[in-house]
């Protein structure tokens, strides 16, 4: 009988099912598919080459761990923690990753192609040569990643954090911004929300708001006109309406208020970086968010 049909054990225990895991690889066992690993703790374990694909890991904790050319495709890995992990060369192709936690971990070399990282935490992560051909990046924040010569082919970015990333012939071919979408730009974010053109053509997108936001938890709640009675000095843009919803092309310096629905031209490569018009540092007891719902014009 094949390791791949001995697999999984029934065992109800999830650490017993760990640990049994990590006996059965020290005795040259690498096949673990459909593994069932809920909440699974697995610390700086040592798994290089290990086969875990369509296996559930679901807010597993992977602290550190080694799975160097691993098998990981078609996994469920939703809130889990992979911080600081060994991912060189690791096939995650089709994995689900959204919500997870990949800060600082070792992804070089890795193919996670087709897979969901919505809102995961990429931060410091080295994605050097990484492929993430058509995968899912909407929301996920990426600063400080290192992206030299990732491929980024068809990839979805949709309000993702961009601060500090090394982008070093990094390949974007054929991919297009989609075309409609919405997302949430908290009031105490400082760094804002960013939506990207990321395709090789011109567009133009049409910016509706709504919601409202507190430049404090007792203070007056505000749509995202923002508060027109307060003093500008002192704000991030002081030539704009306090507490109001910004839209910003760090490349041209352009500065939109966005309080009615209105359409911005974006060209290939640059970004619009939304954020409440708050005084710098200022804005970490804000409270709120204004939601962002935006479609390409013409598509």
């Amino acid at each position: 009988m094949s390791d791949a049909q001995q697999w999984p054990f029934p065992l109800p225990n999830t650490k017993d099912l760990v640990s049994l895991l990590n006996w059965l690889y020290l005795q040259g066992k690498r096949d673990f598919p459909y593994s069932y690993l809920y909440e699974a703790n697995l610390t700086n374990a040592k798994l290089p080459s290990v086969n875990l694909s369509f296996s559930y890991l679901y807010k597993a904790n992977l602290l550190g761990v080694d799975l160097m050319a691993a098998n990981l495709g078609y996994s469920f890995f939703a809130y889990s923690y992979l911080g600081y992990a060994n991912l060189t060369y690791a096939y995650l192709g089709y994995a689900y990753l959204a919500y997870s936690n990949l800060s600082h971990a070792n992804l070089s070399f890795a193919n996670l192609s087709h897979s969901d990282l919505s809102f995961a935490d990429l931060s410091y992560a080295d994605l050097t040569n990484a492929d993430l051909s058509y995968a899912d990046l909407s929301f996920v924040n990426l600063t400080g990643a290192n992206l030299t010569n990732t491929k980024l082919t068809g990839v979805t970015i949709m309000g993702i954090t961009l601060t500090n990333i090394q982008l070093v012939n990094t390949y974007f071919a054929q991919t297009q911004v989609i075309a409609s979408g919405k997302f949430e730009v908290p009031a105490n974010s400082e760094d804002g929300v960013a939506l990207m053109n990321n395709s090789n053509r011109d567009a133009s997108v049409n910016i509706t708001p709504s919601g409202s936001w507190k430049n404090g938890p007792n203070t007056a709640s505000f749509s995202s006109a923002g508060d027109a009675s307060y003093a500008k000095a002192g704000m991030k843009h002081p030539q704009n309406t306090a507490f109001s919803l910004l839209a910003i092309n760090p490349i041209t310096n352009i500065v939109q208020e966005i309080y009615t629905p209105t359409v911005i031209a974006i060209k290939p490569g640059e970004s619009l970086i939304f954020r409440m018009n708050d005084a710098p540092g200022a804005y970490g007891n804000n409270v709120g968010s204004i939601t962002v719902n935006w479609s390409e014009v013409g598509r």
